[in-house]
């Protein structure tokens, strides 16, 4: 997708049609629970030098599909007019990403409830529950159930948490909840280089010389 984007960009610089296009194609990622990034960026971007054809919408259904890719929210939110940045929703959206980025899951669903734009997405529970996922596997192995139900916005360990778990290959095994392995998570020997040159350790070899 982002291919096509980059193509489509190259032929159609600063053209209204090229607005209307995007519009269509971000409604239509949405729509299909995809993203394209490069789209989002690219309307936000045309939108700040025609603030008369802005669509207060596609602003949400941007930031919202940040909000599931988390390290792409704050490039795109940036791009929002300053009046928007502290309206509502997008002031409860940017709290919403701290709360992901700083690891407090249970202040994300709680917040979250009051969010019409997130719960009329398509998928944003699933999404949004994939994205935490994705955050705990850059760190742990395995994680007491408890932890991870909770991190999830679970009410407890039932069957539909553990078809979740299931759906993106993680297991249940009594009080833990085990991650499959990667580079990320697993743990790595520290390799220390330093880099020392002769006119650097001359005096110390004089010194010694003149020891003995």
């Amino acid at each position: 997708m982002a291919g096509t984007t980059e193509s489509f960009l190259d032929h159609n610089i600063f053209s209204s049609a090229k607005i209307v296009a995007l519009e269509k194609r971000i409604d239509k990622y949405a729509s299909e629970g995809s993203y394209d990034f490069d789209a989002n960026l690219a309307l936000l971007k045309l939108y700040q030098f025609s603030p008369e054809v802005r669509k207060e919408k596609l602003y949400r259904v941007i930031l919202v599909q940040a909000l599931l890719h988390h390290e792409t929210f704050l490039p795109c939110f940036y791009l929002l007019p300053f009046e928007l940045q502290v309206a509502e929703p997008f002031n409860t959206l940017l709290k919403l990403a701290e709360y992901l980025g700083s690891a407090q899951f249970d202040s994300f669903w709680r917040n979250v409830e009051s969010l019409d734009c997130c719960h009329n997405f398509k998928n944003f529970t699933y999404a949004a529950r994939a994205q935490i996922c994705k955050m705990l596997a850059l760190s742990y192995q395995q994680i007491p159930v408890n932890v991870v139900a909770n991190s999830l916005g679970y009410a407890g360990v039932n069957k539909d948490f553990e078809s979740f778990l299931e759906s993106i290959g993680w297991t249940v095994k009594p009080d833990f909840v085990h991650i499959p392995h990667s580079r990320e998570n697993q743990a790595r020997a520290k390799q220390f280089e330093a880099s020392i040159k002769l006119m650097q350790v001359a005096p110390l070899i004089r010194v010694l010389e003149t020891s003995f």
